[in-house]
Formats: structure tokens, C-alpha cells, sequence
């Protein structure tokens, strides 16, 4: 009888063995699973394996951080935090959950929040320049550009070169407007990682800054060349004020193409383009860009001012003074705009019309000594009463 007792003993151990072996290997394969499901990108499937671990394992520290790493990944932050809290609720010295609560309060511009849980990190893990990098990230966003310098100084000095990190440190020294050192960041980045757009850009305004326009100017057709269609507008603006700076008028007409084709209901970039053809003596380019700019806005004085100016200066003076005249119909106090058009009446010989002008811009006070021998002539009496003398 006890022979029979203990062969059913032996029996049912062998049996509990067995499943308890089974049930172990089981949570093991789904945690080895989520982890393949996690690298590949499908963190849905992921959390699916890790939860499985967890209801046969409450206490796996390690499942409970990848899965709030999944729903980090996921976006989903309210659940990722409660799961980091919740692996430090189970490990305080787990480090990683310390680095993703400072991704996810980073995430979220919660910046000094972040900078607390990367301090924790880094107390723990002192040579991960990734930490290192992501807390300059908050310390430049907070302004404290210095420790955000000796941040990105340090993940460069641990890491192998990496051009983000030099971009990273570029960005504040230009915020300091310390030029000099950003370029030499700039340069590493690129020498690292030359045929980045971004970097491309951020050079192009550093050199503009520094007054170097030929070599934002080429930095911005290098930018054109390696990507067209990214390129923002402000780039071809400032390609546009580049050029003109180094007095290549074709070229900056040929930038300010690009701003019109990608922006053509601006009447500023019109009346731009129309002051490089005038650099260029294309005048009637010139004035058809200001008739576009006033057509979208009629009421600017300053085109119609633009359009008399040219007509004068090609002593087209009949027009001239029909354009001063639109000119003043909307800004009757601009004592210069009544002066010139005295002037073209002179030219045309209506010296009544000339009389009316030149008096009309001494009482609006066109400064006496920029007025010819012939507009103070006219205008003395004016000038005599407010006691202005040639």
C-alpha cells in the first residue's frame, strides 16, 4: 500500500514539475519574443508578449521597462510614465527608465523636469554621451548655454565623432555670438556628414552673421543643388541679399525668381527684384516689377515713389510727374514726393505748376538746403515765414 502511495507521489511531482517547467519557459519565450517584436519595430506585438510576462512575473523589472519603452515609442506618455514609475517602484537603480523619463519629459519641453531624471542617469551611467547630448538639448532650450556647452563637450569627448553633437554645440555658440567657434563646429559637422541640408543651411546663416556673403552665397547653391525642392524660402532671400551685396545683380535677380515662383502674391519681393534691375539699368523690368507690387498693393506709396524716381532719372518727365502725382495722392505729407514733381514741372517748362510744387514741399518742411536755386527762389516767402534761411 505505501509503495503505491509513493509511486503516485512520484507520479504527480514529476506532473507539477513538468508544468511548473512549462510555465516558465513559456513567460521566457514571450519576454524573448517581445524583445524581437521591439527591435523589429512592432511595439504593438510587443507589449502583447510583455504583459503575458508580467501577469507570470509581476516583479520583471526588465519586461516592465521595455514595455513602457514600447508605449514611449507608441507616443502614448501618460502609460509610459506610469510604467517607468513603476520599474523604479520595483529597481530605484534601474538607469535606463531614469533616461527615458527624461526623453519623455524632453519630449513634452518639459525641460527642467528632464534635466533632473538625466542628472539621475548620469549618476549612474556617467559615459553615455547620448545623456549627455539630450540634457545640453534642455539646457540650451532653458538658455543656460554654458552647461549646454560642456554638455555636448563631453558626449564629444566620449563618443566616436558624430556630426549631431558638433551641431548641437555650433548652435549655442551662435546664440552666444560667438561666430568663430560655431564655424568651427559647423565645419566639423559637415566634414562628418557633408551632403546634410540642414547643416548646409545653418553654415549659410552663420557666414551671413559673420558677413561672409560670398560664402553663404555658396553654401545656399549648394543647398539648391542638393535638394531644390526643401529649400525654404528665406534661403533664397537671403541668396538674393548675398548676391546683391557682392554686387552680382543677375544673380540675386535670378534668387529672387525662386522667392516669387514659390510666393507671388508678396509685393515685396516684386519691389525687390525691381531695385536689382535698376542696379543693372533695366528699367522697364524695373518698373513692371513695382506695377506688379502696386497691383497687389495699391495703396504703398514707396512704388509709385520707386516708378517716378526711374522715370525722372531717365528724364521721362512726363510720367514722372503723373507718378509723383499717385504718390502724393496717398501720402500728401511726404514733403520730397511735392519737391520732385516741382522738378519735372520745371523740366517741362510749366513753371506755374513747378511754383505750386516747390512751396507745397517748403511748407511741408523740404529742408531748404537740399532745395535748387530755383525751388528756394520759388519757395523763399515759405521758408522766410518759418524763418529758414539757404
Amino acid at each position: 500500500m505505501n509503495s503505491i502511495r509513493f509511486c503516485a507521489f512520484l507520479v504527480l511531482s514529476t506532473l507539477l514539475s513538468s508544468s511548473l517547467h512549462a510555465q516558465g519557459y513559456a513567460w521566457q519565450r514571450s519576454f524573448d519574443r517581445g524583445k524581437i517584436e521591439l527591435h523589429a519595430g512592432d511595439f504593438l506585438q510587443a507589449i502583447s508578449y510583455f504583459k503575458s510576462v508580467l501577469q507570470n512575473q509581476p516583479k520583471h523589472t526588465e519586461a516592465q521597462f521595455l514595455m513602457a519603452k514600447s508605449h514611449f515609442l507608441l507616443r502614448q506618455w501618460q502609460v509610459a510614465r506610469q510604467g517607468l514609475n513603476r520599474v523604479h517602484e520595483l529597481d530605484s537603480n534601474f538607469a535606463e527608465a531614469y533616461l527615458y523619463q527624461g526623453f519623455l519629459d524632453y519630449s513634452q519641453n518639459a525641460y527642467e523636469e528632464a534635466i533632473r531624471f538625466f542628472d539621475r542617469y548620469l549618476l549612474l551611467n556617467s559615459h553615455d554621451p547620448l545623456a549627455y547630448n539630450y540634457r545640453g538639448e534642455c539646457y540650451r532650450e532653458l538658455g543656460l548655454l554654458q552647461a549646454a556647452i560642456h554638455d555636448y563637450s563631453e558626449a564629444i569627448r566620449i563618443a566616436s565623432p558624430n556630426p549631431i553633437l558638433h551641431f548641437g554645440r555650433a548652435k549655442c555658440h551662435m546664440y552666444r555670438e560667438a561666430y568663430s567657434e560655431a564655424l568651427a563646429d559647423m565645419q566639423s559637422a559637415l566634414h562628418l556628414d557633408p551632403k546634410n541640408p540642414e547643416f548646409l543651411a545653418y553654415r549659410a546663416d552663420l557666414h551671413y552673421l559673420m558677413e561672409n556673403y560670398q560664402a553663404a552665397s555658396q553654401d545656399i547653391d549648394d543647398l539648391y543643388s542638393l535638394n531644390a525642392e526643401a529649400m525654404g524660402l528665406h534661403y533664397h532671400y537671403l541668396n538674393a541679399y548675398c548676391k546683391s551685396k557682392l554686387a552680382d545683380y543677375q544673380g540675386a535677380i535670378s534668387a529672387m525668381d525662386e522667392v516669387i515662383r514659390n510666393e507671388a502674391v508678396n509685393p515685396a519681393h516684386y519691389a525687390e527684384r525691381a531695385l536689382y534691375y535698376a542696379q543693372i539699368e533695366e528699367w522697364d523690368q524695373a518698373i513692371q516689377d513695382y506695377q506688379q507690387a502696386i497691383y497687389l498693393d495699391e495703396e504703398q506709396d514707396t512704388y509709385h515713389a520707386a516708378i517716378a524716381r526711374i522715370l525722372q532719372d531717365t528724364q521721362r518727365y512726363t510720367e514722372a510727374k503723373d507718378a509723383w502725382g499717385k504718390a502724393i495722392q496717398i501720402d500728401k505729407k511726404r514733403s520730397n514726393y511735392w519737391y520732385e514733381r516741382a522738378e519735372c514741372y520745371l523740366r517741362l517748362g510749366n513753371k506755374t505748376a513747378a511754383k505750386f510744387n516747390y512751396r507745397e514741399a517748403a511748407r511741408l518742411g523740404y529742408p531748404a538746403v537740399h532745395m535748387s536755386k530755383t525751388g528756394f527762389k520759388y519757395a523763399k516767402k515759405i521758408y522766410k515765414r518759418r524763418r529758414v534761411k539757404k
